[in-house]
């Protein structure tokens, strides 16, 4: 074996030992080989030990991002084609999950996936156990298991898949979770529960939940939902709410240090009762409760300190944030979210005179009533010391507001700012303003930009610009230098773009660009096949063009496009293509990786079988779009 050979092997052997990898690392930059691996693996090192609203983070991982951009498809290559299995995520310099059509796949290339790379995480989207048992030894390296079911689900009772991870990840949209659950081995402890979708998480789950063995050592609880719960009736146990939260209080979960409860309606009480159990929790997500009052739960003053809060979307206003300004478990928060919670100037004033202003990373005021007392108060304020990441997005600011908060020497040092939904216009010192900043995310959606030429200085250093909903037209061809830009994620969604713009749009130079959204500009399906064609869309992972006036012709231009490997997601909503076109669609060659598919249909008027034809290709709802919540 040579040298590297013995490292890598190492690796394999001991997948959490970061030193092991590091040593690798060093090896690559003192032979002269691979140095994109050898970086990504320190970067992404450097990330696995830091909080993710750290501003190194941040920035390491933007380097991650570009490293993969450029890079990850030849090193995805370089590993084994294995019949129904997919190389996708990388973790700490190498790929870490695989995607799996199928769990007799899965077992099938067991040893050859683990003999390739330190893989400790899968994704399923089809569960059928009838005829294959699970066994612990088939895959030993099985840490964590992500499923989102799009086609049959047959669980084997108490030997199924999902005993083995240790950390699961459910992606459903409806049905009663807990039989997912019942699958599982009582005996097998489980460190982490992730739910997502639009599943219905109620009282009767937190039950079963709180009386679960396997959920003792839970130091992860995620059941946020994004099924809104309008008191239709159409439920009998949509959300959990006060009865599930004293269940789940009465589990006393005394491991968990990240708890999500999101659309769970859970009010401040509910919420302060669960929290009070927990006394090693840092981070706590519960947008969208009703908690109107934050009283109780600031109160603990035992236990570890939180260092990451999210509260959207909670009517507590000014008393709320001036009582967790001042309460001494909050006072270390690294990040806080209090977009739409009713908040005025003074209350905002609290905060930049509470202890946490000093330790804050990350912040998110948005849709708050702040006006000029709350321009007064940031501009007063100490500047805080870490911050990197801060939205002030549709707080009643103005063009002459903003001036003032961009000339601060601390807003000019931001890693990412959003602005969106603020009525800044054209103004030539607010844009240049921002364009000498070092922000690299930024966000100006809905201000009424028409003249975005003042941004160009920043074209190359950016790597997120959204600037959905200004009427740009062919002006955007003055955001765009000769220079090459670093972005990897773009929104110019319902910017007036013609054809015209958007082809000069694609002849702009963003090689390591991997999200795109065009939503709501009518391109036609001669633009749209150009855009398929373009170098800067080569490696992109996801691509909106929903509502863009695209036609039965999709197919022609899908069809005589490059093979797009890396699109993951696609969104072609708002056309509503005929149901041959969408089974032409479902049988494209260059769109075999794409996992995720948003399309517009009524799927119950076609024939069974084609019905059951699209939902095997698409997943189980991919005609179905939710009512998108309007936070303005």
């Amino acid at each position: 074996m040579t040298r590297r050979d013995e490292l890598f092997a190492a690796i394999l052997a001991s997948p959490d030992d970061d030193n092991v990898r590091l040593v690798y690392a060093d090896w690559l930059e003192d032979q002269g080989v691979d140095l994109a691996r050898a970086m990504l693996i320190h970067r992404q090192v450097q990330c696995a030990r830091l909080p993710r609203w750290d501003r190194r983070h941040a920035i390491a991982d933007r380097e991650c991002a570009s490293l993969l951009a450029r890079h990850g498809d030849r090193w995805r290559a370089a590993l084994p084609a294995l019949d129904g299995i997919a190389w996708t995520g990388f973790d700490r310099g190498f790929c870490n999950t695989v995607r799996a059509d199928a769990v007799a796949s899965l077992y099938r290339h067991a040893a050859a996936i683990a003999a390739a790379a330190p893989v400790t995480r899968v994704e399923l989207h089809a569960i059928e156990e009838v005829e294959h048992a699970f066994s612990k030894a088939t895959v030993p390296w099985l840490r964590t298991l992500r499923f989102s079911p799009s086609r049959t689900v047959m669980l084997r009772q108490r030997d199924s898949i999902i005993s083995a991870a240790a950390e699961l990840e459910l992606e459903l949209q409806e049905g009663d979770l807990a039989e997912w659950l019942d699958a599982r081995d009582p005996a097998v402890m489980l460190d982490r529960l992730t739910l997502s979708g639009g599943h219905t998480v109620g009282v009767q789950f937190a039950v079963r939940l709180a009386a679960a063995p396997w959920a003792k050592r839970l130091s992860t609880l995620e059941l946020a939902t994004g099924f809104v719960d309008h008191d239709t009736g159409y439920f009998n146990d949509p959300t959990m709410r006060r009865a599930g939260s004293t269940a789940l209080a009465e589990a006393r979960l005394s491991r968990v240090q990240v708890l999500d409860v999101t659309n769970q309606r859970l009010d401040g009480d509910g919420l302060a009762a669960i929290v009070g159990t927990m006394p090693i929790l840092r981070e706590l997500r519960a947008r969208r409760c009703e908690v109107t009052e934050l009283g109780r739960l600031v109160s603990h003053e035992t236990g570890t300190p939180i260092v990451a809060l999210d509260l959207s979307e909670n009517a507590f206003g000014c008393v709320g944030l001036e009582a967790l300004a001042a309460a001494p478990r909050f006072a270390a928060l690294e990040s806080l979210a209090v977009n739409l919670c009713e908040i005025r100037a003074h209350g905002l004033a609290a905060l930049t005179r509470g202890a946490c202003w000093s330790t804050l990373h990350v912040l998110d005021l948005g849709n708050n009533s702040f006006g000029v007392d709350g321009m007064v108060a940031l501009v007063d304020a100490a500047p805080p010391a870490h911050l990197h990441a801060l939205s002030l997005a549709n707080d009643d600011f103005t063009a002459e507001l903003v001036e003032k908060l961009v000339a601060l020497p601390w807003v000019g040092a931001l890693e990412a700012l959003d602005l969106s939904r603020n009525e800044l216009g054209d103004n030539p010192a607010v844009l240049a303003g921002i364009a000498a900043t070092s922000v690299r995310a930024l966000r100006l959606d809905k201000i009424g930009l028409s003249t975005p030429a003042a941004l160009a200085p920043a074209w190359s250093r950016l790597v997120t610009l959204s600037l959905a909903e200004n009427p740009l037209g062919e002006r955007i061809a003055g955001l765009i230098s000769d220079e090459e830009s670093a972005l990897l994620e773009l929104d110019l969604s319902y910017c007036e773009l013609t054809p015209a713009a958007i082809a000069v749009l694609l002849r702009a130079r963003c090689p390591e660009l991997r999200r795109l959204k065009l939503t709501g500009n009518l391109m036609g399906v001669a633009m749209f096949a150009e855009l398929l064609r373009a170098p800067m869309c080569a490696n992109l992972e996801e691509l909106d063009v929903s509502h863009c006036g695209l036609s039965e012709g999709v197919i022609a231009a899908l069809a005589g496009a490059p093979a797009l490997d890396s699109l993951r997601v696609l969104n072609l909503r708002g056309h509503h293509f005929k149901d041959q076109t969408l089974k032409a669609i479902a049988q494209l060659p260059t769109l075999r990786r794409v996992t995720t598919w948003k399309l517009d249909a009524s799927p119950w008027s076609m024939p069974e079988a084609d019905r059951a034809m699209l939902t095997a290709r698409f997943g189980p709802l991919w005609w179905y779009e939710e009512e998108p919540y309007e936070a303005y």
